[in-house]
């Protein structure tokens, strides 16, 4: 990264990201299709960790770094708690369309969680949600996609201090 730029690898890693949650989100028709979004998610993801880390932490003064890196944690776990709760949202409407469709059918909720019991539903309903489920996560993904491609201009913006300025902006205040 010192060589290349913390900012070039963000902005790469962002551009997979998006990438990859484009194909999940609209080329999902394939089983292939969707193992390539995510692979190419998972690089581009592997691509921005690191790199952010790195931008902040050079950018930050010597007795902050501690502070620095802390704020970086605590926003990747609010950016996670986020992301998992607008994707239960979107689930949520996506069941909250099942109900409606179903008019009457119902599902016990004892058995919510457990596979084998869409084994016994009657395959027009087992049909029906399995297509609302698969609907509501790839708007989960169509969301990420968004947000992913936000990041990518946002990370296009970005203004990096490579390690040497950073020194020479320290001996200044010195």
């Amino acid at each position: 990264m010192n060589r290349i730029g913390g900012k070039t690898v963000t902005t790469l890693g962002m551009a997979l990201t998006a990438a990859g949650l484009g194909t999940m989100a609209y080329l999902n028709s394939t089983l292939p299709a969707f193992l390539t979004g995510l692979a190419i998610l998972g690089a581009g993801l592997g691509f921005v960790q690191g790199p952010l880390s790195y931008v902040a932490l050079t950018a930050a003064k010597e007795g902050n770094k501690g502070q620095v890196s802390s704020l970086i944690s605590l926003t990747r776990s609010i950016g996670a708690a986020a992301g998992i709760t607008i994707s239960g949202i979107l689930l949520g409407f996506a069941g909250r369309k099942l109900s409606l469709m179903g008019k009457g059918i119902s599902i016990n909720s004892t058995h919510a969680f457990d596979l084998s019991a869409l084994q016994q539903v009657p395959p027009l309903v087992k049909g029906m949600i399995i297509e609302v489920l698969t609907e509501g996560i790839i708007a989960g993904w169509k969301v990420a996609f968004f947000a992913a491609v936000l990041g990518l201009v946002a990370s296009v913006f970005l203004k990096v201090q490579d390690g040497s300025e950073q020194d020479n902006i320290h001996k200044e205040r010195e």
